[in-house]
C-alpha cells in the first residue's frame, strides 16, 4: 500500500515515501497490516492513493484496485513547560484584569436592549433592529475568565525574499503552542492569530478564542500547518487584526524578529489601552528593558538548533 507523506514547509520529490508490503492468503482467508510512524518533525502529511494487487500463485489471475480514500497525518510542534522557557511560572504574564473583575463577553450575546447613547457602534444588533424597528443594542453574559490572544509573527528575516530562517520559525511554533497549552491548562479563554498561512487556505490563520474541549486541539492542528509563506507584514497585521481580538483580552505577542515598525505598532496599540506581552524569541534581543510593556526573551534552545541542523545535513547527504 503506497503512501506519500508530504511536509508543508518542503513539498520537494524527496519527501514522497512508498509503504509497499507483500504477503500471501490462504482461500477465504483475511488479515491486517499496521505501520508504526516515528513523528520528528511539526507538520502536515498527507497519505496518498492505495494501490491494491491481488493474483494467484502462477500469476494467471490479477485484479487491481485503486483507493482514493484520502487521509492525513498531523504533528504537533513540540511542546515545553514554562520554565524551560525561562518565564516564570507564577503570575508569568502578571495579573489579567480579567480574572479580578466582571466583563461582558461579546461572543456570548444573551439577549438585546433598545439602544442607549454612547453604545459601541459594534454592539448594535442588527437582527433585533430590524424585527422591532428601533435601534437595538446587544446584551452579552458576564465573565470572569481571563481571555488571551496569542498572536505569532511568521516573518523571521527582514525582507520576505531573503528566505525563512527555520530555527528561528520552528522555535516560534513550539513557544507559541507552548504558552497556548499553558493558558488552557490554567484555565484562560485561549485564541490563536498569525500572519501565516496554511496549503490550500490564502488567508492568515485565526482561532477565535472559546473555552471548549477541543480548544486546544484546535490551536495545536493550526499551528501543526502553519508556513511561513506570510500573508501582511506584522506590522500591519497587528493594528488590523484589533477587530477580531475580544474586548478586555491580554495580547501575547509571540516574534521571532522585533523590527522597528513592529515595536512602533506595539507602542501604538499599549497607548490605545491595549494590554499587551511581548515574546522576543529571536537569538538576541536589545532595548526590550525600554518598553513601556511586559517583554521576555526566550531564545532558541541550543540543542534543538543543533538536533535540526543534524536533520538537514541527514537529509542532504540522502
Amino acid at each position: 500500500m503506497p503512501a506519500i507523506a508530504q511536509d508543508p514547509a518542503d513539498s520537494g520529490d524527496d519527501e514522497a515515501v512508498n509503504l509497499t508490503q507483500l504477503l500471501a492468503l490462504k482461500p477465504g482467508e483475511h488479515t491486517s497490516r499496521s505501520t508504526v510512524v516515528r513523528a520528528t518533525r511539526r507538520g502536515y502529511y498527507a497519505f496518498g492513493t492505495s494501490h491494491l494487487r491481488a493474483f494467484d500463485l502462477l500469476g494467471m489471475s490479477v485484479v487491481e484496485r485503486n483507493d482514493t480514500t484520502r487521509d492525513a497525518l498531523i504533528v504537533y510542534p513540540q511542546i515545553f513547560p514554562l520554565e524551560k522557557l525561562d518565564i516564570p511560572t507564577r503570575d508569568p504574564f502578571g495579573a489579567m484584569p480579567a480574572m479580578r473583575r466582571l466583563i461582558e463577553d461579546p461572543s456570548l450575546v444573551m439577549g438585546s436592549r433598545d439602544y442607549q447613547y454612547g453604545d459601541p457602534f459594534r454592539q448594535i444588533h442588527w437582527k433585533s433592529t430590524a424585527h422591532t424597528s428601533r435601534l437595538q443594542t446587544k446584551v452579552c453574559e458576564h465573565t470572569s475568565d481571563p481571555t488571551v490572544m496569542i498572536l505569532l509573527n511568521v516573518t523571521t528575516l527582514i525582507h520576505d525574499w531573503h528566505g525563512t530562517d527555520v530555527e528561528r520559525f520552528e522555535w516560534a511554533i513550539s513557544v507559541a503552542g507552548s504558552i497556548a497549552a499553558w493558558a488552557h491548562d490554567t484555565g484562560c479563554t485561549v485564541g490563536l492569530s498569525s500572519n501565516g498561512c496554511a496549503p490550500n487556505m490564502p488567508e492568515a490563520i485565526r482561532v477565535k478564542p472559546k473555552r471548549a474541549p477541543n480548544q486546544l486541539s484546535r490551536l495545536m492542528e493550526s499551528l501543526a500547518v502553519l508556513t511561513s509563506f506570510t500573508a501582511l507584514y506584522f506590522d500591519l497585521y497587528l493594528l488590523s487584526e484589533q477587530r477580531h481580538v475580544p474586548f478586555g483580552a491580554t495580547m501575547i505577542v509571540v516574534t521571532p524578529l522585533l523590527t522597528p515598525e513592529i515595536e512602533a505598532s506595539l507602542r501604538r496599540l499599549h497607548m490605545l489601552g491595549k494590554r499587551i506581552i511581548l515574546i522576543d524569541t529571536d537569538y538576541t534581543a536589545t532595548g526590550l528593558g525600554d518598553l513601556p510593556f511586559l517583554a521576555y526573551h526566550v531564545p532558541p534552545a541550543a540543542d534543538a538548533v543543533f538536533r535540526r541542523k543534524v536533520e538537514i545535513a541527514l537529509r542532504q547527504a540522502a
